[in-house]
């Protein structure tokens, strides 16, 4: 199946999901309230085995597609297949626990047409909350770390102009980066699938094959709410740093380029 022409004016938004129950709806919810109303919502299930399949059909929206995996495959895969239907002009991913804020795709959609030059823009977490939607306290440790990434990334937007790849060679990265991105679908397209081999990681990677192209552009606006319970994988791997080997060998290529560019 060839990927279908993409419509002006649309955004593709792709929410990825495994037994995610307690959050779907929430998500889902957080997206049709969107201030922007032009979108194409796919649902990827990624082989789930709870009631989650049946909380996405239970949104009777035309821009609504739900496309199921019959086994778990992976959250890198989960998105790819979402891809293959993707139809709006610019596309956004975003996870099935988190909260899109009402006017995240408006303000980052109005960026991309006053910036025609920019693959993609980032914004930015706007408050962290937990398993029940309360914003958690901010002697959470999650939140130093929190504080830390965002002031790295305001330094670097301003001394730089632009976010990636200076996040990433100054050991810095965004939380939940992925979620904060839009991408115009001709980006997407020049960089290919996500790559499962990096998981957990493959947002990281992703992000970084996008720095070979172009510096993204950093909107400091919230766009998202991040929701932290136990199952986060973004939340345990925070701090974590790219072990693969290919990874390793990526970021030394970027940090190598990007002082060329910089100096």
């Amino acid at each position: 199946m060839g990927n279908p022409p993409s419509r002006p004016g649309l955004v593709t938004v792709i929410v990825p999901f495994f037994n995610r129950e307690q959050f779907l709806a929430k998500t889902i919810a957080s997206i049709l309230r969107q201030s922007y109303s032009q979108f194409q919502l796919i649902l990827a299930d990624d082989g789930s085995t709870d009631r989650s399949r049946f909380i996405a059909q239970s949104f009777r929206d035309p821009r609504i597609l739900l496309i199921r995996s019959r086994k778990r495959r992976g959250k890198s895969h989960a998105v790819n297949q979402g891809l293959r239907f993707a139809q709006g002009e610019w596309a956004a991913f975003f996870d099935s626990d988190d909260v899109m804020v009402p006017r995240s795709l408006e303000i980052r959609v109005d960026f991309l047409k006053r910036n025609p030059q920019a693959l993609a823009v980032m914004g930015r977490v706007g408050r962290i909350i937990d398993g029940s939607g309360r914003p958690l306290p901010q002697n959470h440790p999650i939140h130093a770390g929190f504080r830390n990434s965002l002031r790295a990334t305001r330094q670097l937007a301003r001394r730089f102009g632009s976010l990636i790849p200076g996040l990433f060679v100054y050991g810095q990265c965004p939380l939940s980066p992925l979620s904060v991105t839009l991408f115009r679908r001709n980006t997407l397209q020049r960089l290919g699938r996500i790559d499962g081999r990096f998981a957990p990681w493959e947002d990281r990677d992703y992000l970084m094959r996008l720095a070979f192209h172009q510096p993204v552009p950093f909107l400091d606006a919230p766009v998202m709410w991040y929701r932290v319970h136990g199952e986060n994988v973004s939340f345990r791997t925070f701090r974590g740093r790219m072990a693969h080997p290919k990874a390793a060998s990526l970021e030394r290529q970027l940090k190598a380029k990007y002082t060329e560019l910089s100096g």
